[in-house]
């Protein structure tokens, strides 16, 4: 069956001619449906816009085709992300106790650690986003990064992740969604360890599907 297989950074065509490049895909992490695909925009100055998915008429390797002339682009989101640091949650945290030099006991507050956070604006709170070059992780370390995510057109979830694995001789990977964990801020985890990674097949640019 063909499949929908978005080419994160691919071009995108309005119906009046190109008008930006596919940055990121966000989806519904309850169904796994992909809600929006998020263009980037402008050359030096870029915006990313948050586009619904049904505007998308055709998908290709080289470029993603929408319904609707450019000058409707500025009818939609921008999406932006702001990150900030906050203390973590401790539980039952206790001052720590010490000896100072002289002998006397000394009670210090503990330092909180801290973890960093993402507001993002622009899409519907609790969705979460797929973009170019999001590392996936397993136990054992980082397996890859994302390149493309294929989508089965008929529901609008997503079936498979491909990734791009290799730093000098890359090679491209077909992972299917079932082995997915969780998406988090910076990456994805995968429930597969290395060995059963280089199991799964290798994408073929050339062909539109999935066997």
């Amino acid at each position: 069956m063909k499949q929908f297989n978005f080419n994160l950074g691919s071009k995108v065509q309005c119906t009046d001619g190109q008008c930006g490049n596919l940055s990121k895909l966000v989806i519904d992490p309850d169904s796994g449906q992909v809600t929006d695909i998020i263009i980037e925009k402008g050359f030096l100055l870029t915006t990313d816009i948050v586009l619904p998915i049904t505007l998308v008429e055709d998908v290709t390797e080289e470029q993603i085709r929408l319904a609707i002339p450019s000058e409707q682009l500025s009818r939609y989101p921008i999406y932006e992300v702001t990150e900030f640091e906050e203390p973590a949650e401790v539980a039952n945290r206790q001052p720590a106790a010490g000896v100072s030099p002289l002998g006397l006991q000394t009670v210090t507050e503990p330092v909180a650690p801290m973890v960093k956070r993402k507001i993002r604006r622009g899409i519907e709170e609790g969705r979460q986003v797929i973009e170019a070059g999001m590392s996936v992780n397993n136990s054992e370390g980082v397996v890859g990064k994302v390149d493309r995510v294929i989508i089965d057109p008929i529901t609008g979830k997503i079936s498979h992740i491909v990734l791009k694995r290799g730093l000098v001789i890359s090679n491209l990977t077909i992972i299917p969604i079932a082995i997915m964990d969780s998406i988090y801020n910076n990456g994805i985890f995968i429930i597969a360890t290395d060995q059963e990674i280089e199991q799964f097949p290798a994408y073929d640019p050339s062909l539109n599907l999935i066997l």
